[in-house]
């Protein structure tokens, strides 16, 4: 093997290996599509029968739901993944307690 052929499998190697570590993402429409719908299971399931008037995102991560006379606060929490592997964020919603009139 050439000198110059090692060194052109070396690069392409250490490429292939730096591509292979990095995270794969959704796009950001479907990210927060996956947040919207685990806030609203985790919202219905909270508050039980009251229907779901509006969901609103007040900051990265945080999103508070209008159910009737309750509203809901949930928050987008990292769930802990093997770093070497390759995906979407893995997260889950987490409620916080309803408040009601």
């Amino acid at each position: 093997m050439t000198r110059t052929r090692a060194l052109g499998f070396v690069i392409t190697a250490t490429l292939a290996m730096l591509a292979g570590t990095a995270q794969a993402v959704l796009a950001p429409n479907y990210q927060r599509l996956a947040e919207l719908q685990a806030v609203l299971d985790i919202a219905a399931a909270v508050l039980n029968s009251e229907p779901i008037d509006a969901v609103e995102r007040v900051s990265p991560d945080e999103y508070v739901v209008r159910a009737g006379p309750c509203v809901l606060t949930v928050r987008i929490i990292d769930t802990p993944t093997n770093p070497e592997l390759i995906g979407p964020r893995q997260f889950k919603a987490e409620p916080g307690k309803p408040k009601c009139d």
